[in-house]
């Protein structure tokens, strides 16, 4: 039992003092500086790390963030229903939506392109495709082609806001 017991003892000290030399190496990855050479050597275990007159960053989503998005323009309140015609176009606040073209209704999800001046209709079914449309002002939609150009004037009507 002794054995045993010992074992365990030795076990846990070699995983602690494990664990120890981990949380030491990324602080001394904070307090170093971000350019640094190609192969640096390891500092020796009785020297301690020479503390930066200023933390340099380390996270690397610091680095590649993107910019925020405009705040000009905000989906949830551009959200709404627009028609012309028999199609009515239902875009919801979550991202969802609901098209009703001339009894053919099929749902799935918004988005905004282009600096927020294209829709994409992204629908659930597999056989749809695409439907991509240029926001011509806050309560006008135009059809666009796949390719984005402007749909010819016969096939697709602009769909105007429904009033609330």
């Amino acid at each position: 039992m002794t054995r045993t017991r010992f074992a365990c003892a030795t076990l846990m000290l070699v995983a602690l003092a494990g664990c120890q030399r981990e949380q030491a190496a990324p602080a001394a990855a904070d307090t170093a500086p971000v350019a640094q050479s190609p192969a640096p050597s390891p500092a020796p275990a009785s020297a301690a790390p020479a503390p930066a007159a200023t933390p340099q960053p380390t996270d690397a989503i610091e680095t590649v963030a993107t910019p925020p998005a405009d705040a000009s323009f905000d989906k949830r309140a551009f959200a709404g229903t627009f028609s012309a015609g028999s199609t009515r176009l239902e875009l919801k606040p979550d991202g969802a939506y609901v098209l009703d073209a001339a009894g053919a209704v099929m749902d799935g999800t918004w988005t905004t392109e282009s600096g927020d001046k294209h829709v994409r209709l992204d629908p659930n079914s597999k056989t749809e495709a695409d439907r991509l449309f240029a926001i011509a002002g806050k309560d006008e939609l135009s059809p666009l082609s796949a390719d984005g150009k402007p749909a010819a004037t016969g096939d697709a009507m602009p769909l105007k806001r429904n009033a609330p």
